[in-house]
């Protein structure tokens, strides 16, 4: 299954903007399909870099600004990742097939682990419960 990932950071500027920082978005095309995700973050136009698609500068927000869009960056590419992987274990060669059962597969480990929580939280209780009943014991024939 060949993907096509491409990533795009720019300045989205408000309708009603007059000046100040803008906030940042991350487009997301992959074959062909578009999203725009706002990152939380806000750079002035003065310290962007549109080439690069990161601010520019020393300062040591704008320096934080670029960390965070790296982090983001790496995450997009790390979920592609997991996609091919997903689909290669599966034997998909459409995309929305992996990716409706990569969603099952998710809500199933989701709920499992929430299973598997609940069964050490109760066993945990269990052996705190016999600890102190035993604790109480030892007092009471001292």
């Amino acid at each position: 299954m060949n993907t096509s990932l491409s990533l795009l950071f720019y300045l989205k500027k408000p309708q009603n903007y007059v000046s100040g920082a803008i906030p940042v978005y991350l487009r997301i095309t992959v074959n062909g399909r578009r999203a725009e995700v706002s990152t939380c973050r806000e750079c002035h136009p003065d310290n962007w870099n549109a080439a690069a698609g990161k601010g520019k500068g020393q300062k040591e927000e704008i320096k934080a600004l670029n960390v965070h869009l790296d982090i983001l960056k790496a995450k997009a590419y790390e979920a592609q990742h997991l996609l091919l992987s997903v689909s290669k274990m599966l034997g998909y060669r459409n995309l929305r097939t992996t990716q409706h059962y990569a969603k099952i597969l998710d809500k199933k480990v989701s709920e499992d682990m929430q299973c598997l929580r609940m069964k050490i939280a109760a066993s945990s209780n269990e052996k705190t419960i016999s600890s102190i009943g035993q604790q109480n014991r030892v007092r009471l024939w001292s």
